[in-house]
This record gives C-alpha cells, sequence and structure tokens, in this order.
C-alpha cells in the first residue's frame, strides 16, 4: 500500500512541474505575456573609447534594446564614457511593441554600433559585437569583451 501512494505522489508531483514551465522556458518559446508594462534594461560596459559618441543597438530575434522603436525607424542610446544601457523592447504579435521584462537566454546576441542616433532596423552598423549565452533580463549586464566580431569567431 506504501508503494502505490508513493507512486501516486511521483506522478502527481511530476504533472505539476510539466504544467508549470520555467520563465526562461516559457519566454524563449513566446515572448507574449512577457513583457507588458517591463522596464527591462541591458547595460554594456567597457566598450573601446573609440566607440565614444558613437550609439547602439542590440538585436536578438524579437527583442530590440534602443531608446524607442517605432518600426521601421528606432532611436539609439548613445555610447558615453564606454558605456551604454538600452531600454528592451519586444516585437509582439499581439501588440506590436512593447517594453520587454523578465528573462530570455539566447545562444547569440548582437550589438551593432552606428554613427547615427536614428536608424532603420535594416541599417548596416559600422561594426557588430556578437555575444553567446547572454540572459537578458532586468537590469543584466556585460562586458564588451565578453563579445567577439564575426572575423573572430
Amino acid at each position: 500500500m506504501k508503494n502505490i501512494i508513493k507512486a501516486v505522489i511521483i506522478v502527481a508531483i511530476a504533472f505539476i512541474i510539466a504544467a508549470c514551465p520555467s520563465e526562461a522556458a516559457s519566454t524563449a518559446e513566446s515572448m507574449d505575456g512577457e513583457v507588458d508594462g517591463g522596464s527591462g534594461t541591458f547595460t554594456l560596459t567597457g566598450i573601446s573609447e573609440t566607440h565614444n559618441g558613437n550609439y547602439a543597438m542590440l538585436k536578438v530575434n524579437q527583442v530590440i534594446g534602443a531608446e524607442s522603436v517605432t518600426p521601421p525607424t528606432v532611436t539609439l542610446v548613445q555610447i558615453t564614457n564606454g558605456t551604454v544601457t538600452l531600454p528592451l523592447w519586444v516585437k509582439t504579435q499581439s501588440d506590436g511593441i512593447q517594453r520587454f521584462y523578465g528573462a530570455y537566454l539566447r545562444d547569440v546576441t548582437i550589438v551593432g554600433i552606428y554613427n547615427s542616433g536614428t536608424v532603420y532596423e535594416s541599417s548596416t552598423p559600422i561594426t557588430t559585437r556578437y555575444f553567446n549565452h547572454i540572459y537578458l533580463s532586468s537590469g543584466s549586464t556585460t562586458e564588451w569583451y565578453y563579445g567577439y566580431e564575426e572575423s573572430e569567431y
């Protein structure tokens, strides 16, 4: 009888775990429901001083890091003292552009550096930095040297 009770408890726990996916997993699968009223930011530090005065934009799937996004135009944030803090936005199928919050883990995150503070999403940056396994969340930060140029990969 004790073995049957243990088996029932184990099965019940397995069903509960299966019904409650982790926040990171659910966010990676579908951004809807993880974006309303957010204030997520991503800070990149240690940027080469040659880029001070330039502008940065983060792009990874539906997430864009910029001052504002009004498709197809993106207003970027200026790099100052080797640092830039990018408000995070997400494109959703149902509601267009919204502020991002929550958590989002991606294999590759791209940060483009631009000469102009206003660009199109499809604009070509003057340089691009790639970052592996960046965990985007409210207030996440990484260092420039953790990234690599495409030619360095």
